[in-house]
């Protein structure tokens, strides 16, 4: 009697520990409470044989000896219920990606540091774009033996450099010009405009650009040109009836020859007359003028009485009541003699002619 308790006691024993040596490929190979680790049955802590250690004991396909796959429904159906909150809502799984709105798992910005950049060359750091292509990507490297900060202080950092730019340059290298400055054709260097340098520019001219070379300096105001911006436009200081220059610093009009009155030619000279917006030819012996005659040979003054009017076109001396063209009218000689410059005897001027 006592052989025949032994004998099964002996058989289960022997089955627990062959099971518990055997190895296994998954928990469906290992009696109920023991996990399998390590492709070995090890007794499970809780002895709940679904625990946490084995991340194939809840799944939607239970995968067996050999190799072939069941769907296990019950065991999700069981498993989503256990995995659900106290309000009924799904898990949450811990290794998904935050939703927080304000958190970006792989933001643009931040450099890939798992890049491997070819020798003598580096992945750019977070926030240095060093070659200004506003993406981060692999750059040459840099030492300030190499001068990388067009004339600006150098520092050495890591496979880069920085630098403190020079007055009126800008930008990582140093190669663009700050605020207030521009940088010049001709040499390339950054130099002040208008506003940031000091021009002492005066008289006809002021400070500006000059197109070809981009830089600032005395140019010539508007209305004036010339190199040392001598010459005024005559067509606003003249009325386009002379020539102006500006050597003082003012404009002065050198007139046309029907043309004066005034510093700005705005008036016919003597002897021509406005007609039709111009100076035309007036009276030919300067009627109303009082010029010289020679009167039986002798040099007299002699007085014209008359107005000079346009008449079909043409300028000519209208005589005065009196009055009338002598006989030798005109240029005789050295002499000018006026028109309307004889009384007339048979019809004199009121009050009689003048005595000779």
């Amino acid at each position: 009697m006592r052989f025949l308790l032994i004998v099964p006691v002996l058989l289960f024993l022997a089955t627990s520990c062959i099971q518990n040596d055997a190895g296994c490929v998954n928990v469906t190979d290992c009696p109920e409470g023991y996990l399998c680790e390590e492709g070995t049955c090890v007794p499970s802590e809780t002895g709940d044989s679904t625990g946490s250690h084995n991340d194939n004991s809840v799944m939607d396909n239970v995968t067996v000896n050999d190799n072939t796959v069941v769907n296990d429904e019950s065991a999700v159906d069981q498993n989503s219920q256990n995995d659900s909150d106290d309000n009924g809502l799904p898990p949450q799984d811990t290794d998904a990606v935050s939703t927080d709105e304000n958190f970006d798992e792989t933001p643009d910005e931040i450099p890939d540091d798992s890049v491997d950049c070819d020798a003598g060359w580096h992945f750019e750091d977070e926030g240095d774009d060093e070659n200004g292509d506003g993406k981060y990507s692999c750059v040459e490297n840099v030492a300030c033996t190499s001068e990388p900060c067009n004339g600006g202080q150098c520092v050495d950092k890591g496979l880069t450099a920085t630098c403190s730019c020079l007055t009126g340059y800008a930008g990582r290298w140093c190669a663009d010009c700050d605020t207030g400055y521009l940088k010049s054709t001709v040499d390339e260097k950054c130099k002040p405009d208008c506003a940031t340098g000091t021009y002492d520019c005066t008289g006809t001219k002021e400070c500006g650009i000059d197109p070809g070379t981009n830089e600032a300096g005395c140019v010539c105001k508007e209305n004036y040109s010339g190199t040392d911006c001598t010459v005024c436009d005559p067509t606003v200081f003249c009325n386009s009836h002379g020539v102006c220059y500006a050597s003082t610093g003012s404009p002065v009009c050198t007139c046309d020859a029907m043309w004066s009155g005034d510093a700005i030619c705005s008036t016919c000279t003597e002897g021509y007359l406005f007609e039709g917006g111009n100076c035309i030819e007036g009276c030919k012996y300067y009627c109303g003028a009082t010029e010289l005659q020679i009167i039986d040979s002798a040099l007299v003054t002699a007085t014209s009485y008359g107005t000079c009017q346009i008449i079909s076109g043409e300028a000519t001396c209208v005589c005065d009541a009196g009055w009338k063209d002598p006989f030798l009218k005109g240029l005789v000689g050295i002499y000018i003699i006026p028109e309307c410059s004889e009384c007339d005897t048979s019809n004199p001027p009121a009050g009689g002619c003048p005595e000779e």
